[in-house]
């Protein structure tokens, strides 16, 4: 998320297995959570998980 609490949606997915992962889980229709590290200007996904169902 943005600062402001908007969604963030224009990170680069990694390439390799967990960027097919994720996209492979995506398509699924699943909801998933992502976690990306920025530091000095650059972004990486670094992990997910499948969101949580309420």
């Amino acid at each position: 998320m943005l600062p402001d609490g908007s969604m963030k949606d224009d990170v680069k997915l990694p390439d390799g297995d967990l960027g097919d992962k994720i996209e492979e889980d995506f398509n699924e229709g699943k909801e998933l959570l992502v976690t990306v590290i920025s530091a000095m200007g650059e972004e990486a996904v670094v992990s997910f998980k499948e969101a949580p169902k309420n």
